[in-house]
């Protein structure tokens, strides 16, 4: 396997940079090194929001849901209503002998 120098040594610039080590090699300049430490930088922002958003939308969901619920309690003629069919199963075992 015949690998480009240039791109051996762009691989082990950005591992270091992913590692947070500073053992870049020599024939690389400091302003290719500068660029490659920016593009770093874009790129955990753009991780960073994308945690973010995920966050926040399982956040909203399970608002959605507490919502859901807590309407079902008020509006609802009883707490029966809020009885997942499992539970509604095991209830039913219960009172015809089942269990």
């Amino acid at each position: 396997m015949n690998i480009h120098t240039d791109d051996f040594v762009m691989v082990n610039l950005l591992r270091d940079i992913n590692q947070n080590t500073r053992t870049f090699n020599a024939n690389i300049t400091a302003a290719a090194v500068n660029e490659m430490s920016e593009s770093r930088k874009i790129i955990d922002k753009i991780k960073k929001l994308n945690v973010y958003f995920i966050k926040n939308t399982n956040d909203s969901q399970l608002m959605y849901y507490a919502n859901q619920e807590a309407s079902k309690l008020l509006h609802g003629d009883s707490i029966s209503s809020m009885k997942t069919n499992e539970e509604t199963s095991l209830l039913d075992s219960i009172t015809d002998g089942g269990i």
